[in-house]
């Protein structure tokens, strides 16, 4: 039996924290066959052992489980884990899998409350406090530290709910949301490091491991204080000769580490074989402050138990610290900072603070659509290209009245996710504004702001940039460029493109394009949440090679065997430089204005569910003629 490639995506709900799960595959004999580490929203190729019957099993950092039964030998193969509520017919998966939903369930609540943001930054065994960028979005906020080095800790106050603080590492990115109604939680972005921590914060091991490997086989571009902490904490808790010489060089490139600090004193004091050694490094650890990761504030307090030297002043904060800890792999606490911390904060210098924008300042019903808006976004753009990114990890590009906030985090190639959020944002009364990046001359990148302002570029190169602007708007109304929400980017790079998840703004439709072994060749798959048995068609149009506009048209219905609404057809000819235009799904009897597209389109189908999709929209077309173009286009 030849092996068979299939396409695996997780997919998350749009705007929600991008999270990474560990995927095993099981054949019908409950075997495992096949492990992928991946992130919410970024198809990738799985090999098996071969066409068949398989179980796909997600375990996901959010602690959430997610499983689906699939069958492969299909061209254009794209199995999707679906996490956000499609309906009904989902509800035995997605009971487990509301694992995104109640990331933000209070966000009206939230964005009626001012919260003030303080960061604070420990310099000359002082905590002091620190200038910071941020933009809100959607009852979100990004915030930034500047200057963008030490340990930082960044306090969140927000009237009516208890004062939060969280301990950050240097060049931080603080994402802060509020996961229930008297919580508000900084983290950091998501990234492998940060996926395997959270892992090893749940007790989940095996799946931590397996991101241990996903990262070592991995590029990373810089040097970073969580990565190497994450492999360490993780080394420690399973390796029982672990060497030593990365923990001491751990302690020597980080001294201001206390994680370091205690690692090393519980790796080579061994705390009971040698106490005066281990002895030494937690009371460095300890005169360092707190420590960065939650597992080693309890590390360090078990620690300084077990050599009976639990009776300071900072040990008594280290156990308030644990009683009022919050969740997540950082260490984060239920007071403020310069009450809780140590070395002590510099009370003769208030805090920062930084407001988080009222509703009124952000809210796409009082920013109006105009050539004017869209031209101080040019401009921005312009800037940040002019600016680079090579020596920061966020910038600030200001133009007329419109406001850019970019930054970098880095993803799981050895590249970079480039997120941006405008202010004011684009009204809702207007099509989306697609931007442009040209990486270089046979690399070309495109996304789609959407309301809130927010557009994301995946895997992008950190070195200057060719050119950023903007995209001219869809033709017509009810039409949307693609890719239209920040899930999604699309590059075109000399015919071999990288196509991540494409999200339709229309409510339970979602699509993923991917790319063949044939340039200007996709193949297709749209997933339609429905539980009716009434078929509906997509309309996609795109641009081919030739410089002529193409519509492919793609039929959907739901299917009691796979729960789900799922087709797949293959686009030829397409030019990878022009983005495509979504229209809004139409109805069987509305088939009668797309004749002259319905042949290719049948053509096109690309598996049996599809072509049986086409087969009952000719008969709730109603129209002769409609059934005879569909029938025509069905091969045999």
């Amino acid at each position: 039996m030849s092996p068979a490639r299939i396409r695996l995506m997780l997919n998350g709900p749009p705007h929600h924290p991008l999270r990474h799960a560990v995927v095993d595959i099981f054949d019908t004999e409950i075997r495992k066959v096949a492990t992928a580490v991946m992130p919410t929203g970024v198809p990738q190729l799985v090999t098996l052992p071969g066409t068949g019957i398989y179980l796909a099993q997600a375990r996901l950092t959010t602690g959430a489980v997610v499983r689906r039964s699939f069958q492969t030998g299909h061209p254009g193969d794209c199995v999707v884990l679906d996490t956000e509520r499609g309906g009904a017919h989902q509800a035995h998966e997605l009971s487990a899998a509301g694992l995104f939903r109640p990331v933000h369930p209070y966000d009206a609540d939230l964005d009626e409350r001012e919260i003030d943001l303080s960061w604070w930054r420990l310099v000359g065994g002082h905590w002091v406090p620190a200038a910071g960028d941020m933009t809100a979005r959607g009852g979100t906020v990004d915030a930034f530290a500047t200057p963008d080095d030490g340990i930082l800790a960044l306090q969140l106050n927000s009237p009516g709910r208890p004062v939060w603080t969280t301990l950050m590492p240097p060049r931080a990115h603080a994402v802060v949301q509020a996961p229930g109604p008297d919580t508000v939680r900084a983290e950091l972005p998501e990234t492998l490091a940060v996926a395997l921590l959270t892992f090893l914060d749940r007790g989940d091991v095996a799946s931590a491991q397996h991101v241990a490997e996903r990262l070592r086989s991995g590029k990373r571009p810089v040097a970073s204080l969580i990565d190497d902490l994450a492999t360490a904490y993780l080394s420690l808790r399973t390796d029982a000769r672990m060497d030593p010489a990365p923990l001491e060089d751990l302690r020597s490139r980080y001294p201001f580490s206390s994680d370091a600090a205690l690692l090393h004193g519980w790796h080579a004091g061994s705390i009971g074989r040698h106490p005066a050694a281990a002895t030494t490094a937690l009371d460095e650890a300890l005169e360092l402050g707190p420590p960065v990761v939650r597992l080693g504030l309890r590390m360090l307090y078990d620690g300084l138990n077990l050599l009976h030297r639990d009776t300071s002043t900072k040990t008594a904060r280290l156990r308030q610290m644990l009683h009022h800890s919050g969740k997540g792999p950082l260490t984060t606490f239920r007071a403020t900072a310069a009450t809780a911390l140590w070395p002590p904060a510099d009370s003769t210098r208030p805090p920062r603070r930084r407001q988080w924008p009222s509703p009124g300042e952000d809210a796409t019903s009082s920013s109006v659509m105009t050539e004017a808006w869209t031209a101080d976004l040019a401009q921005c753009l312009t800037q940040l290209n002019r600016t680079g990114f090579v020596d920061a990890g966020h910038r600030l590009a200001t133009s007329g009245a419109v406001r850019v906030l970019a930054w970098l985090d880095p993803d799981d190639e050895g590249t970079h996710s480039l997120s941006m959020t405008a202010t004011p944002a684009p009204s809702t009364q207007f099509p989306p504004v697609t931007l442009a990046l040209t990486v270089s001359a046979h690399d070309h990148r495109l996304a789609a702001m959407d309301h809130t302002g927010r557009a994301v570029f995946h895997r992008v190169s950190r070195r200057r940039w060719t050119s950023f602007t903007v995209l001219p708007s869809a033709p017509r109304p009810g039409e949307t460029p693609l890719p239209t929400l920040a899930t999604g980017s699309v590059s075109a790079n000399d015919g071999e493109d990288i196509v991540q998840s494409i999200s339709a703004p229309y409510a339970g439709v979602q699509f993923t394009v991917a790319t063949t072994d044939s340039p200007g060749r996709y193949t297709l798959e749209l997933t339609l949440h429905t539980t009716t048995s009434r078929p509906r068609i997509v309309p996609l149009s795109y641009r081919t090679v030739r410089g002529d506009f193409r519509n492919l048209l793609v039929a959907c219905r739901y299917q009691i065997v796979t729960k789900g609404a799922t087709s797949a057809a293959v686009c030829t000819d397409v030019d990878p430089h022009v983005g495509w235009t979504l229209h809004p799904p139409i109805a069987p009897s509305e088939l009668i204005d797309w004749g002259e597209d319905i042949p290719h389109s049948v053509a096109a189908a690309a598996n049996k569910a599809t072509r049986e999709a086409w087969v009952a929209a000719g008969e709730y077309s109603g129209n002769e003629r409609i059934r005879r173009l569909i029938n025509d286009g069905l091969p045999g």
